[in-house]
């Protein structure tokens, strides 16, 4: 299953494997950093409209995507410091980070 949340950042163009022979060289530098982009604005629609469907302010949805976005960001930052490029594991953190942040956006004024 793709999950538009954490792993449309690190199949972005400019984003290295770490090792040669890992899931993440199999599937990095496959979507332009446009449809990234495309993607995001798309997640944030959602959970905004998810969120004022819900009771909730719409921009606290968009807001909840944003940090996500930057949560994994940084993620990415920390990886490409620390291992050089991207893991498989690197994919499914970022995954469970982007819902941990977006669970608790949307959770704060409850």
């Amino acid at each position: 299953m793709l999950s538009p949340y954490g792993q449309f950042i690190p199949v972005a163009v400019g984003v290295r494997a770490a090792r040669p022979d890992g899931l993440g060289h199999t599937y990095t530098q496959t979507v332009a950093r446009w449809a990234v982009g495309l993607v995001w604005v798309l997640v944030a629609v959602a959970l905004a409209v998810a969120s004022a469907s819900a009771g909730l302010p719409w921009w606290q949805g968009a807001l909840a995507a944003a940090a996500a976005l930057a949560t994994i960001a940084g993620l990415l930052v920390r990886v490409a410091r620390r291992f050089g490029g991207v893991t498989g594991d690197v994919f499914g953190a970022g995954i469970e980070l982007a819902f941990a942040v977006i669970l608790v956006v949307l959770s704060i004024g409850r």
